[in-house]
């Protein structure tokens, strides 16, 4: 009778571990599953989605530095916080708060991938070979976007007041709308407005800047591409 008993007791046991097992390896998959469809949905990487380290720590940022060979996507949330989407301790790359600054450095050979959630930006400092881009519009009251080097950036915002500084070689895609745009170009900056417009706007260039076509009437700022040192006009008919 006691042996029947222990060999009831351990077959019971190992159900239960074994199911345990099978509720862990499922759940895992599930998880992984969720995780690959949002990084999908983002335009992430799914090669470097398995190794993610999450900063919850972070809160109040204000502006975001970057330099370097980064890619980093912006996502307006009340929660903040920030993905890292590799191991970027063994890179000795840099994701780190400093006062209300995020600063996001890294000089590998492969790209590091960061995903902020931020809720009210007002600044972003771009260089090197980095670049940033809006996931959905943002709406902000003030910003400001510099770009140097070879540094990209693709902003979809509506904000009251909105500067933007490209220096030479830095490329800056600008959509949405703003009631005042300040925009200061290097001579070999890059600037696309097609899809923006602004009430008011004063665009300074390091670069004369001569027209494609002779427009009469008024013309909106979302009607002309800057780039380089030329100006695009549409034909009126």
């Amino acid at each position: 009778m006691k042996t029947s008993v222990k060999n009831l007791l351990a077959t019971t046991l190992t159900a239960i571990v074994l199911a345990s097992t099978a509720s862990m390896s499922v759940a895992a998959e599930n998880n992984n599953s969720n995780h690959d469809k949002n990084s999908n949905r983002t335009g992430i990487n799914n090669s470097n989605t398995h190794n993610v380290t999450t900063l919850s720590s972070v809160k109040n940022i204000r502006n975001i530095a970057l330099s370097g060979n980064v890619k980093v996507l912006l996502i307006q949330d009340k929660n903040e916080s920030v993905q890292v989407y590799d191991n970027y301790y063994a890179k000795n790359a840099v994701v780190q708060q400093y006062g209300n600054v995020l600063n996001i450095t890294s000089y590998a050979a492969q790209r590091l991938t960061v995903v902020v959630h931020v809720n009210n930006l007002s600044s972003i400092d771009a260089s090197g070979n980095s670049s940033i881009a809006t996931y959905g519009k943002f709406n902000l009251l003030n910003l400001q976007v510099s770009l140097k080097d070879s540094a990209t950036a693709d902003i979809n915002s509506n904000t009251v007041c909105l500067y933007s500084s490209v220096g030479n070689g830095a490329t800056l895609r600008l959509s949405g709308t703003a009631d005042v745009h300040n925009a200061s170009l290097g001579s070999l900056a890059r600037i696309d407005m097609v899809q923006f417009s602004a009430a008011d706007s004063s665009i300074s260039s390091a670069a004369a800047v001569t027209a494609s076509a002779v427009v009469t009437g008024p013309q909106l700022l979302k009607d002309m591409i800057i780039t380089d040192d030329i100006a695009f006009l549409p034909v009126k008919k």
